[in-house]
Protein backbone atom coordinates (compact mmCIF):
# COMPACT_ATOMS: atom_id res chain seq x y z
CA UNK A 1 0.00 0.00 0.00
CA UNK A 2 1.31 3.69 -0.67
CA UNK A 3 0.51 6.68 0.40
CA UNK A 4 1.38 10.13 -0.95
CA UNK A 5 1.06 13.12 0.87
CA UNK A 6 1.93 16.86 -0.27
CA UNK A 7 3.81 18.49 2.20
CA UNK A 8 5.35 21.69 0.97
CA UNK A 9 6.59 24.14 -1.51
CA UNK A 10 10.18 25.09 -1.08
CA UNK A 11 10.68 28.08 -3.57
CA UNK A 12 8.22 31.10 -3.72
CA UNK A 13 8.97 32.44 -7.38
CA UNK A 14 9.31 29.91 -10.59
CA UNK A 15 10.53 27.62 -10.87
CA UNK A 16 8.72 26.00 -7.57
CA UNK A 17 9.57 22.89 -6.23
CA UNK A 18 7.28 20.48 -4.68
CA UNK A 19 7.80 18.12 -2.26
CA UNK A 20 6.08 14.71 -2.19
CA UNK A 21 5.88 11.99 0.42
CA UNK A 22 5.68 8.50 -0.72
CA UNK A 23 5.01 6.26 2.38
CA UNK A 24 5.28 2.10 1.61
CA UNK A 25 4.01 -0.36 3.94
CA UNK A 26 7.77 -0.64 5.12
CA UNK A 27 9.56 2.48 4.48
CA UNK A 28 9.14 5.58 3.60
CA UNK A 29 11.04 7.66 0.84
CA UNK A 30 10.92 11.21 0.19
CA UNK A 31 12.24 12.27 -3.15
CA UNK A 32 11.86 15.75 -5.11
CA UNK A 33 10.03 16.55 -8.30
CA UNK A 34 10.79 20.32 -10.19
CA UNK A 35 7.67 21.53 -11.80
CA UNK A 36 7.31 24.67 -13.76
CA UNK A 37 3.84 26.37 -12.75
CA UNK A 38 2.30 28.67 -14.16
CA UNK A 39 -1.00 29.47 -13.43
CA UNK A 40 -1.44 31.03 -9.75
CA UNK A 41 -4.54 29.93 -9.58
CA UNK A 42 -3.49 26.36 -9.28
CA UNK A 43 -0.25 27.41 -6.73
CA UNK A 44 -3.01 29.20 -4.11
CA UNK A 45 -4.97 25.63 -3.95
CA UNK A 46 -1.54 23.87 -3.91
CA UNK A 47 -0.42 26.43 -1.08
CA UNK A 48 -3.71 25.50 0.57
CA UNK A 49 -3.52 21.94 0.31
CA UNK A 50 0.20 22.40 1.54
CA UNK A 51 -1.11 23.62 4.79
CA UNK A 52 -3.38 21.37 5.73
CA UNK A 53 -2.86 18.37 4.70
CA UNK A 54 0.31 18.54 6.61
CA UNK A 55 -0.84 20.31 9.65
CA UNK A 56 -1.44 17.38 12.49
CA UNK A 57 -3.49 19.62 14.84
CA UNK A 58 -6.42 21.01 12.67
CA UNK A 59 -7.66 17.81 10.86
CA UNK A 60 -7.66 19.38 7.79
CA UNK A 61 -10.65 22.08 8.14
CA UNK A 62 -12.11 24.67 9.98
CA UNK A 63 -12.87 23.82 13.44
CA UNK A 64 -16.94 23.53 13.46
CA UNK A 65 -19.15 23.51 16.90
CA UNK A 66 -21.90 21.34 16.45
CA UNK A 67 -23.53 21.27 20.10
CA UNK A 68 -22.70 22.39 23.39
CA UNK A 69 -23.71 20.14 26.75
CA UNK A 70 -24.35 21.65 30.21
CA UNK A 71 -24.19 19.59 33.34
CA UNK A 72 -23.42 19.88 37.03
CA UNK A 73 -21.16 18.34 39.94
CA UNK A 74 -22.61 14.99 40.50
CA UNK A 75 -25.50 15.55 38.24
CA UNK A 76 -27.19 17.50 41.14
CA UNK A 77 -30.16 18.65 40.35
CA UNK A 78 -30.52 21.78 43.05
CA UNK A 79 -28.99 24.14 45.05
CA UNK A 80 -29.41 25.56 47.65
CA UNK A 81 -29.98 29.61 48.58
CA UNK A 82 -26.84 30.95 49.82
CA UNK A 83 -24.74 28.12 48.47
CA UNK A 84 -22.48 27.64 45.39
CA UNK A 85 -22.72 25.05 42.51
CA UNK A 86 -19.92 24.06 39.48
CA UNK A 87 -21.44 23.79 36.10
CA UNK A 88 -19.39 21.74 33.56
CA UNK A 89 -19.91 22.06 29.52
CA UNK A 90 -18.94 20.25 26.63
CA UNK A 91 -18.00 21.40 23.14
CA UNK A 92 -18.80 18.96 20.49
CA UNK A 93 -17.74 19.68 17.19
CA UNK A 94 -15.30 18.79 14.17
CA UNK A 95 -11.25 19.56 13.89
CA UNK A 96 -10.82 20.30 17.57
CA UNK A 97 -12.65 23.47 18.39
CA UNK A 98 -11.92 24.98 21.20
CA UNK A 99 -13.92 24.20 24.78
CA UNK A 100 -14.03 27.67 26.06
CA UNK A 101 -17.77 29.02 26.15
CA UNK A 102 -19.38 32.20 27.95
CA UNK A 103 -21.78 31.59 31.03
CA UNK A 104 -24.91 33.52 31.44
CA UNK A 105 -28.23 33.14 33.76
CA UNK A 106 -31.01 33.50 31.61
CA UNK A 107 -33.90 33.05 34.29
CA UNK A 108 -35.15 37.23 34.44
CA UNK A 109 -36.65 38.62 37.76
CA UNK A 110 -33.29 36.45 40.07
CA UNK A 111 -31.40 38.39 42.55
CA UNK A 112 -28.73 40.43 41.80
CA UNK A 113 -26.37 38.37 44.25
CA UNK A 114 -27.00 35.45 41.91
CA UNK A 115 -24.51 35.13 39.66
CA UNK A 116 -22.16 32.39 37.38
CA UNK A 117 -18.26 33.23 37.06
CA UNK A 118 -16.33 32.43 33.87
CA UNK A 119 -15.48 29.48 34.92
CA UNK A 120 -18.98 28.20 35.64
CA UNK A 121 -19.37 28.64 39.51
CA UNK A 122 -23.39 29.14 40.05
CA UNK A 123 -23.93 31.25 43.38
CA UNK A 124 -27.27 31.95 44.66
CA UNK A 125 -28.07 34.65 46.57
CA UNK A 126 -29.54 33.89 50.56
CA UNK A 127 -32.76 35.52 49.58
CA UNK A 128 -33.47 34.28 46.08
CA UNK A 129 -36.84 34.00 45.07
CA UNK A 130 -36.93 31.97 41.93
CA UNK A 131 -37.52 28.58 42.16
CA UNK A 132 -35.58 27.54 39.17
CA UNK A 133 -32.28 28.87 37.45
CA UNK A 134 -31.31 28.51 33.86
CA UNK A 135 -27.46 28.51 32.50
CA UNK A 136 -26.75 28.60 29.75
CA UNK A 137 -23.37 27.63 28.04
CA UNK A 138 -21.95 29.57 24.58
CA UNK A 139 -19.66 28.57 22.55
CA UNK A 140 -16.96 31.06 21.84
CA UNK A 141 -16.47 29.54 18.41
CA UNK A 142 -19.70 29.90 17.27
CA UNK A 143 -22.20 32.15 19.35
CA UNK A 144 -25.33 30.29 17.87
CA UNK A 145 -24.22 27.07 19.73
CA UNK A 146 -25.17 26.89 23.38
CA UNK A 147 -26.50 24.63 26.09
CA UNK A 148 -28.49 25.31 29.47
CA UNK A 149 -29.21 23.31 32.40
CA UNK A 150 -32.03 24.01 34.76
CA UNK A 151 -31.85 23.86 39.00
CA UNK A 152 -34.31 24.14 41.31
CA UNK A 153 -33.86 26.79 44.19
CA UNK A 154 -34.08 25.21 47.41
CA UNK A 155 -34.58 26.49 50.94
CA UNK A 156 -33.38 24.92 54.10
CA UNK A 157 -35.90 26.00 56.27
CA UNK A 158 -38.44 23.87 53.93
CA UNK A 159 -39.29 20.16 53.54
CA UNK A 160 -37.94 18.38 50.94
CA UNK A 161 -40.35 16.07 48.45
CA UNK A 162 -39.82 12.70 49.39
CA UNK A 163 -39.76 11.66 45.76
CA UNK A 164 -38.29 11.65 42.35
CA UNK A 165 -39.87 12.82 39.21
CA UNK A 166 -38.91 11.90 35.70
CA UNK A 167 -39.88 12.20 32.30
CA UNK A 168 -42.02 8.59 31.01
CA UNK A 169 -43.31 7.79 27.20
CA UNK A 170 -45.46 4.90 27.84
CA UNK A 171 -44.19 4.03 31.04
CA UNK A 172 -40.47 4.05 30.67
CA UNK A 173 -37.85 6.73 31.36
CA UNK A 174 -36.78 8.82 28.64
CA UNK A 175 -33.90 11.47 27.44
CA UNK A 176 -34.94 11.76 23.67
CA UNK A 177 -38.13 11.81 22.04
CA UNK A 178 -39.76 13.47 18.84
CA UNK A 179 -42.57 16.35 18.76
CA UNK A 180 -46.08 14.76 19.05
CA UNK A 181 -44.65 12.32 21.76
CA UNK A 182 -46.89 12.97 24.57
CA UNK A 183 -44.30 13.43 28.03
CA UNK A 184 -45.84 12.31 31.37
CA UNK A 185 -44.06 13.60 34.44
CA UNK A 186 -43.54 10.60 37.23
CA UNK A 187 -43.59 11.74 40.24
CA UNK A 188 -42.70 8.77 42.77
CA UNK A 189 -43.60 10.61 46.46
CA UNK A 190 -46.13 10.22 47.66
CA UNK A 191 -47.19 14.49 48.24
CA UNK A 192 -49.82 15.80 45.82
CA UNK A 193 -47.81 17.43 43.70
CA UNK A 194 -48.30 19.75 40.59
CA UNK A 195 -46.55 20.36 37.72
CA UNK A 196 -44.67 23.03 35.25
CA UNK A 197 -43.17 22.05 32.16
CA UNK A 198 -40.44 24.13 30.57
CA UNK A 199 -38.91 24.27 27.22
CA UNK A 200 -35.29 25.26 26.82
CA UNK A 201 -35.58 26.93 30.62
CA UNK A 202 -38.36 28.80 29.94
CA UNK A 203 -41.43 28.16 31.50
CA UNK A 204 -44.63 26.78 29.55
CA UNK A 205 -48.07 29.02 30.10
CA UNK A 206 -50.55 26.54 30.60
CA UNK A 207 -48.63 23.31 30.80
CA UNK A 208 -49.46 22.40 34.07
CA UNK A 209 -50.64 19.06 33.95
CA UNK A 210 -48.92 15.41 34.13
CA UNK A 211 -48.66 14.91 30.53
CA UNK A 212 -47.59 17.58 27.86
CA UNK A 213 -47.32 17.02 24.12
CA UNK A 214 -44.29 19.05 22.48
CA UNK A 215 -44.39 20.87 19.30
CA UNK A 216 -41.23 22.29 18.92
CA UNK A 217 -37.76 20.84 19.34
CA UNK A 218 -35.59 21.43 22.35
CA UNK A 219 -34.54 20.82 25.99
CA UNK A 220 -37.92 20.20 28.27
CA UNK A 221 -37.81 19.66 31.90
CA UNK A 222 -40.75 19.33 34.64
CA UNK A 223 -40.78 20.60 38.15
CA UNK A 224 -42.79 19.31 40.60
CA UNK A 225 -44.04 21.75 43.78
CA UNK A 226 -46.09 22.05 46.71
CA UNK A 227 -46.07 24.85 48.69
CA UNK A 228 -44.38 24.07 51.84
CA UNK A 229 -41.81 21.74 50.18
CA UNK A 230 -38.21 22.62 48.25
CA UNK A 231 -39.34 21.72 44.65
CA UNK A 232 -37.88 19.09 42.33
CA UNK A 233 -36.80 18.80 38.67
CA UNK A 234 -36.73 16.34 36.20
CA UNK A 235 -33.50 15.69 33.84
CA UNK A 236 -33.06 16.93 30.65
CA UNK A 237 -35.59 15.20 27.23
CA UNK A 238 -34.05 16.69 24.06
CA UNK A 239 -36.78 16.46 21.74
CA UNK A 240 -36.31 16.63 18.38
CA UNK A 241 -38.00 16.41 14.84
CA UNK A 242 -40.02 19.36 12.77
CA UNK A 243 -41.96 21.73 14.43
CA UNK A 244 -45.47 21.12 14.32
CA UNK A 245 -47.74 24.12 13.26
CA UNK A 246 -50.45 25.63 15.37
CA UNK A 247 -53.14 24.84 12.91
CA UNK A 248 -52.45 20.64 13.43
CA UNK A 249 -52.58 21.30 17.43
CA UNK A 250 -55.56 21.61 19.34
CA UNK A 251 -57.20 23.95 20.10
CA UNK A 252 -56.24 24.23 23.95
CA UNK A 253 -52.29 23.77 22.92
CA UNK A 254 -52.71 27.15 20.60
CA UNK A 255 -53.16 29.19 23.66
CA UNK A 256 -50.35 30.35 26.07
CA UNK A 257 -50.18 32.74 28.51
CA UNK A 258 -47.16 35.70 29.08
CA UNK A 259 -47.02 37.48 32.49
CA UNK A 260 -44.27 40.07 32.62
CA UNK A 261 -41.49 39.91 36.12
CA UNK A 262 -42.37 43.74 36.63
CA UNK A 263 -46.09 42.76 36.45
CA UNK A 264 -48.65 42.68 39.65
CA UNK A 265 -51.26 41.86 37.60
CA UNK A 266 -51.67 37.37 37.29
CA UNK A 267 -52.87 35.57 34.87
CA UNK A 268 -54.48 32.13 34.39
CA UNK A 269 -56.70 30.22 31.86
CA UNK A 270 -58.45 26.73 30.47
CA UNK A 271 -59.94 26.16 27.25
CA UNK A 272 -62.89 24.04 27.08
CA UNK A 273 -63.57 21.49 24.35
CA UNK A 274 -65.66 24.10 22.38
CA UNK A 275 -62.26 26.24 22.20
CA UNK A 276 -63.68 28.87 24.85
CA UNK A 277 -60.38 30.41 26.38
CA UNK A 278 -61.58 31.65 29.83
CA UNK A 279 -58.85 33.91 31.09
CA UNK A 280 -59.08 35.05 34.38
CA UNK A 281 -57.03 38.41 36.08
CA UNK A 282 -56.39 38.22 39.69
CA UNK A 283 -53.47 40.79 41.33
CA UNK A 284 -53.14 44.51 41.71
CA UNK A 285 -54.38 46.36 37.97
CA UNK A 286 -51.39 47.81 36.45
CA UNK A 287 -52.84 51.19 35.34
CA UNK A 288 -52.09 52.85 31.62
CA UNK A 289 -51.00 55.87 32.88
CA UNK A 290 -47.80 55.03 34.41
CA UNK A 291 -44.26 56.60 33.59
CA UNK A 292 -43.21 53.91 31.25
CA UNK A 293 -46.46 54.06 29.29
CA UNK A 294 -48.86 51.38 28.33
CA UNK A 295 -48.96 48.41 30.99
CA UNK A 296 -51.72 46.42 29.81
CA UNK A 297 -49.10 44.30 27.97
CA UNK A 298 -47.85 42.72 30.96
CA UNK A 299 -50.07 40.23 31.31
CA UNK A 300 -51.43 38.96 28.32
CA UNK A 301 -53.10 35.52 26.70
CA UNK A 302 -51.67 34.42 23.11
CA UNK A 303 -53.27 32.46 20.39
CA UNK A 304 -50.59 31.49 17.99
CA UNK A 305 -50.75 30.81 14.20
CA UNK A 306 -48.78 30.24 11.24
CA UNK A 307 -48.58 33.71 8.91
CA UNK A 308 -47.36 34.58 5.43
CA UNK A 309 -44.75 37.41 4.81
CA UNK A 310 -45.88 40.70 3.72
CA UNK A 311 -49.75 39.46 4.15
CA UNK A 312 -52.31 41.03 6.09
CA UNK A 313 -55.18 39.24 8.30
CA UNK A 314 -58.78 39.40 9.30
CA UNK A 315 -59.59 37.97 12.61
CA UNK A 316 -62.32 37.33 13.75
CA UNK A 317 -63.25 36.77 17.53
CA UNK A 318 -66.02 36.82 19.85
CA UNK A 319 -66.07 37.90 23.99
CA UNK A 320 -67.92 38.10 26.23
CA UNK A 321 -67.16 38.84 30.11
CA UNK A 322 -68.53 36.97 33.51
CA UNK A 323 -70.11 39.45 34.55
CA UNK A 324 -69.91 43.31 34.15
CA UNK A 325 -68.07 45.03 31.34
CA UNK A 326 -64.33 45.81 30.79
CA UNK A 327 -61.62 46.69 28.00
CA UNK A 328 -59.41 44.46 26.46
CA UNK A 329 -57.10 45.65 23.89
CA UNK A 330 -54.20 43.51 22.15
CA UNK A 331 -51.32 43.57 18.86
CA UNK A 332 -50.44 41.04 16.70
CA UNK A 333 -46.52 40.28 17.00
CA UNK A 334 -44.43 39.13 14.32
CA UNK A 335 -41.14 38.94 15.55
CA UNK A 336 -39.24 36.24 18.13
CA UNK A 337 -38.15 38.64 20.33
CA UNK A 338 -41.26 40.56 20.15
CA UNK A 339 -40.49 43.02 18.00
CA UNK A 340 -44.61 43.58 16.45
CA UNK A 341 -46.96 45.31 14.20
CA UNK A 342 -49.66 46.52 16.07
CA UNK A 343 -53.45 45.40 15.52
CA UNK A 344 -54.25 47.69 18.57
CA UNK A 345 -57.44 47.17 19.32
CA UNK A 346 -59.33 48.64 22.10
CA UNK A 347 -63.17 46.80 22.72
CA UNK A 348 -65.63 47.17 25.91
CA UNK A 349 -67.19 44.00 26.36
CA UNK A 350 -69.97 42.93 28.14
CA UNK A 351 -71.52 39.66 29.79
CA UNK A 352 -72.83 39.41 26.36
CA UNK A 353 -71.35 37.29 23.68
CA UNK A 354 -70.18 39.44 20.46
CA UNK A 355 -68.13 39.15 17.35
CA UNK A 356 -65.82 41.49 16.75
CA UNK A 357 -64.18 41.87 13.11
CA UNK A 358 -60.64 43.39 13.18
CA UNK A 359 -57.69 43.85 10.20
CA UNK A 360 -54.33 43.82 11.01
CA UNK A 361 -51.18 45.20 9.99
CA UNK A 362 -49.22 43.96 6.86
CA UNK A 363 -47.08 40.91 8.62
CA UNK A 364 -43.43 42.03 7.22
CA UNK A 365 -41.65 38.02 8.27
CA UNK A 366 -43.39 34.81 8.05
CA UNK A 367 -43.65 32.13 10.45
CA UNK A 368 -45.16 31.10 13.42
CA UNK A 369 -47.32 34.78 15.17
CA UNK A 370 -49.77 35.43 18.50
CA UNK A 371 -52.37 37.34 18.44
CA UNK A 372 -52.34 38.94 21.94
CA UNK A 373 -55.16 39.61 24.01
CA UNK A 374 -53.67 42.50 26.61
CA UNK A 375 -55.43 42.44 29.83
CA UNK A 376 -52.95 43.60 32.70
CA UNK A 377 -55.01 47.32 33.40
CA UNK A 378 -58.03 45.20 34.96
CA UNK A 379 -57.74 42.62 37.19
CA UNK A 380 -61.54 41.98 37.94
CA UNK A 381 -62.84 38.69 37.05
CA UNK A 382 -62.81 36.16 34.14
CA UNK A 383 -63.36 36.94 30.45
CA UNK A 384 -63.83 34.52 27.74
CA UNK A 385 -62.35 34.42 24.05
CA UNK A 386 -63.38 32.57 21.21
CA UNK A 387 -60.71 32.49 17.83
CA UNK A 388 -63.53 31.83 15.00
CA UNK A 389 -61.07 32.59 12.33
CA UNK A 390 -57.68 33.72 11.58
CA UNK A 391 -57.71 34.32 7.58
CA UNK A 392 -55.94 36.54 4.68
CA UNK A 393 -57.04 39.90 3.97
CA UNK A 394 -56.38 42.12 0.93
CA UNK A 395 -56.52 45.41 1.89
CA UNK A 396 -58.62 48.14 0.48
CA UNK A 397 -59.55 51.92 0.87
CA UNK A 398 -62.66 52.15 2.63
CA UNK A 399 -64.78 55.35 1.97
CA UNK A 400 -67.83 57.37 3.69
CA UNK A 401 -70.54 59.83 1.71
CA UNK A 402 -69.75 63.45 2.80
CA UNK A 403 -71.33 66.93 1.80
CA UNK A 404 -75.15 66.00 1.60
CA UNK A 405 -73.99 63.22 -0.37
CA UNK A 406 -72.28 64.98 -3.26
CA UNK A 407 -68.11 63.67 -1.79
CA UNK A 408 -66.78 60.88 -0.40
CA UNK A 409 -63.93 60.85 2.58
CA UNK A 410 -61.67 57.92 2.99
CA UNK A 411 -61.96 56.39 6.18
CA UNK A 412 -59.79 53.28 6.58
CA UNK A 413 -56.82 52.22 4.93
CA UNK A 414 -56.66 48.90 7.43
CA UNK A 415 -53.88 46.44 6.58
CA UNK A 416 -51.93 48.59 3.52
CA UNK A 417 -48.49 48.93 3.31
CA UNK A 418 -45.93 50.59 0.86
CA UNK A 419 -46.76 53.64 -1.38
CA UNK A 420 -50.42 54.40 -1.68
CA UNK A 421 -52.36 56.20 -4.69
CA UNK A 422 -55.25 58.18 -3.21
CA UNK A 423 -58.10 57.93 -6.24
CA UNK A 424 -58.92 61.47 -7.11
CA UNK A 425 -62.94 60.27 -7.51
CA UNK A 426 -64.47 56.95 -6.31
CA UNK A 427 -68.11 56.04 -7.68
CA UNK A 428 -68.06 59.20 -9.93
CA UNK A 429 -67.53 61.84 -7.09
CA UNK A 430 -64.60 63.17 -5.86
CA UNK A 431 -62.47 62.05 -2.77
CA UNK A 432 -62.14 65.50 -0.69
CA UNK A 433 -60.89 64.50 2.48
CA UNK A 434 -58.67 62.37 4.15
CA UNK A 435 -60.46 61.21 7.73
CA UNK A 436 -61.77 59.17 10.11
CA UNK A 437 -64.93 57.52 10.46
CA UNK A 438 -67.49 59.97 12.13
CA UNK A 439 -67.60 57.50 15.34
CA UNK A 440 -64.30 57.15 15.82
CA UNK A 441 -62.20 60.54 15.60
CA UNK A 442 -59.08 59.06 17.33
CA UNK A 443 -58.16 56.68 14.63
CA UNK A 444 -57.45 58.68 11.39
CA UNK A 445 -57.57 56.60 7.38
CA UNK A 446 -53.79 55.46 8.19
CA UNK A 447 -54.21 54.80 11.67
CA UNK A 448 -50.59 52.81 12.44
CA UNK A 449 -50.70 51.19 9.10
CA UNK A 450 -47.18 50.13 7.66
CA UNK A 451 -47.07 52.63 4.29
CA UNK A 452 -43.80 54.28 3.31
CA UNK A 453 -45.37 57.00 1.05
CA UNK A 454 -48.64 58.29 0.29
CA UNK A 455 -49.99 60.38 -3.21
CA UNK A 456 -52.98 62.73 -2.18
CA UNK A 457 -54.75 63.97 -5.79
CA UNK A 458 -55.65 67.50 -5.89
CA UNK A 459 -59.46 66.94 -5.46
CA UNK A 460 -58.45 66.54 -1.86
CA UNK A 461 -58.99 69.86 0.58
CA UNK A 462 -58.78 68.23 4.24
CA UNK A 463 -55.87 66.36 6.06
CA UNK A 464 -58.53 65.29 8.87
CA UNK A 465 -57.97 64.72 12.52
CA UNK A 466 -55.30 61.99 13.21
CA UNK A 467 -55.06 60.83 9.16
CA UNK A 468 -51.83 59.52 9.28
CA UNK A 469 -51.07 59.05 13.29
CA UNK A 470 -48.25 56.58 13.96
CA UNK A 471 -47.66 55.62 10.41
CA UNK A 472 -44.07 54.77 11.55
CA UNK A 473 -42.91 53.45 8.63
CA UNK A 474 -43.98 56.83 6.30
CA UNK A 475 -41.11 58.41 4.27
CA UNK A 476 -42.83 61.08 2.33
CA UNK A 477 -45.95 62.63 1.83
CA UNK A 478 -46.85 64.63 -1.51
CA UNK A 479 -49.63 66.55 -0.09
CA UNK A 480 -51.25 68.97 -3.34
CA UNK A 481 -51.72 72.75 -3.36
CA UNK A 482 -55.49 71.48 -2.84
CA UNK A 483 -55.18 70.93 1.07
CA UNK A 484 -56.61 74.23 2.78
CA UNK A 485 -56.60 72.71 6.70
CA UNK A 486 -54.46 69.81 8.28
CA UNK A 487 -56.14 68.25 11.23
CA UNK A 488 -55.21 68.07 14.94
CA UNK A 489 -52.27 65.27 15.77
CA UNK A 490 -52.25 64.24 11.65
CA UNK A 491 -49.20 63.30 11.12
CA UNK A 492 -48.51 62.36 15.42
CA UNK A 493 -45.79 60.02 15.45
CA UNK A 494 -44.32 60.02 12.11
CA UNK A 495 -41.22 59.19 13.45
CA UNK A 496 -39.99 58.34 9.45
CA UNK A 497 -40.94 61.33 8.03
CA UNK A 498 -38.10 63.10 6.25
CA UNK A 499 -39.52 65.86 4.09
CA UNK A 500 -43.19 67.87 3.81
CA UNK A 501 -44.12 70.57 1.81
CA UNK A 502 -47.29 72.72 3.67
CA UNK A 503 -49.16 73.70 0.24
CA UNK A 504 -49.23 78.29 0.44
CA UNK A 505 -53.80 77.36 0.28
CA UNK A 506 -52.97 75.91 3.72
CA UNK A 507 -54.94 78.49 6.39
CA UNK A 508 -55.11 76.22 9.47
CA UNK A 509 -52.79 73.49 11.28
CA UNK A 510 -54.46 72.15 13.98
CA UNK A 511 -52.42 71.03 17.39
CA UNK A 512 -50.61 68.18 17.58
CA UNK A 513 -50.33 68.10 14.35
CA UNK A 514 -46.55 67.27 13.72
CA UNK A 515 -46.18 66.10 17.36
CA UNK A 516 -43.00 63.75 17.36
CA UNK A 517 -42.16 63.83 13.64
CA UNK A 518 -38.45 63.58 14.75
CA UNK A 519 -36.72 62.83 11.40
CA UNK A 520 -38.05 66.38 9.73
CA UNK A 521 -35.24 68.47 9.54
CA UNK A 522 -37.04 71.54 8.59
CA UNK A 523 -40.52 72.74 7.47
CA UNK A 524 -41.87 76.00 6.37
CA UNK A 525 -45.13 77.64 7.37
CA UNK A 526 -46.90 79.47 4.62
CA UNK A 527 -47.92 82.98 5.21
CA UNK A 528 -51.77 82.17 4.52
CA UNK A 529 -51.82 80.29 7.97
CA UNK A 530 -53.85 81.98 10.02
CA UNK A 531 -53.91 80.02 12.82
CA UNK A 532 -51.78 76.91 14.61
CA UNK A 533 -53.13 74.94 17.70
CA UNK A 534 -51.10 73.94 20.69
CA UNK A 535 -48.15 71.58 20.65
CA UNK A 536 -48.00 71.12 16.76
CA UNK A 537 -44.33 70.73 17.16
CA UNK A 538 -44.30 69.08 20.57
CA UNK A 539 -41.02 67.04 20.54
CA UNK A 540 -38.95 68.98 18.29
CA UNK A 541 -35.57 68.91 19.41
CA UNK A 542 -32.49 71.84 18.59
CA UNK A 543 -31.51 70.09 15.76
CA UNK A 544 -35.30 70.94 13.66
CA UNK A 545 -35.85 74.21 12.28
CA UNK A 546 -39.29 75.91 11.93
CA UNK A 547 -39.29 78.62 9.11
CA UNK A 548 -42.09 81.43 10.12
CA UNK A 549 -43.21 83.35 7.41
CA UNK A 550 -43.76 86.46 10.02
CA UNK A 551 -40.93 89.09 11.34
CA UNK A 552 -40.57 88.18 14.30
CA UNK A 553 -41.69 86.04 17.03
CA UNK A 554 -43.99 89.07 18.49
CA UNK A 555 -45.91 88.49 15.48
CA UNK A 556 -46.36 85.37 15.01
CA UNK A 557 -47.71 84.98 18.78
CA UNK A 558 -50.16 87.35 18.13
CA UNK A 559 -51.47 85.79 14.96
CA UNK A 560 -51.32 81.86 17.04
CA UNK A 561 -51.10 82.49 20.47
CA UNK A 562 -48.21 80.89 22.43
CA UNK A 563 -49.44 77.66 22.53
CA UNK A 564 -48.21 76.53 19.17
CA UNK A 565 -44.66 75.71 19.63
CA UNK A 566 -45.10 74.42 23.22
CA UNK A 567 -43.56 71.56 23.72
CA UNK A 568 -40.73 72.90 21.37
CA UNK A 569 -37.27 73.29 21.02
CA UNK A 570 -36.62 73.68 17.24
CA UNK A 571 -34.94 76.45 15.77
CA UNK A 572 -37.64 79.05 15.26
CA UNK A 573 -36.56 81.23 12.13
CA UNK A 574 -38.65 84.19 10.97
CA UNK A 575 -38.73 86.10 7.42
CA UNK A 576 -37.46 89.72 7.29
CA UNK A 577 -38.32 89.97 4.00
CA UNK A 578 -35.87 88.52 2.15
CA UNK A 579 -33.52 86.22 4.46
CA UNK A 580 -34.77 83.92 7.18
CA UNK A 581 -32.97 84.86 10.81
Amino acid sequence: MINIKLCGIYKYKPPYYVAWELKFADKTESIMKTRQIFTYGLIAVMLALAFTACDPDTGGGTPTVTSVTVSTAGNAAFVNKGSSLQFNAEVIGTNSPATTVTWSIETAGKKAGTTISTGGLLTVASDEAVATLTIRATSTVDNTKSGIANVTVNDSNLSNLTGDVTITVNGSPVTTANTGTQLTANYTGSEQVSCQWYRDGTAIGGATSKTYTPYESGSYTVIVSLQGYNSKISAVVTVTGTDIPPENKPVADRWSKFVNEESTATLDYSVDSDGVCAITIGGTPMPNNSTDGWNSWRASASYSYTAKANTTYKYIFKAWTDSGTRNIDGPEYYGDDDEGVYLQFFINITDTPTTYTEIGTQIPKGGIKALRFKCANQTAGTFYVEIISITEYTPRLEYELIDNGTAYRVISAKGMGGTVETPATYNNLPVTEIGSMNDDYDKGAFYRTSITAVNIPASVTSIGQCAFWDCTSLTSITIPASVMSIGSAAFWGCTSLTSITIPEGVTSIDRFTFNGCTSLTSIEIPAGVTSIGEFAFNGWTSSQTINVQFASETLANEAWGYGWRSGCDAVIKYWNGSTWE
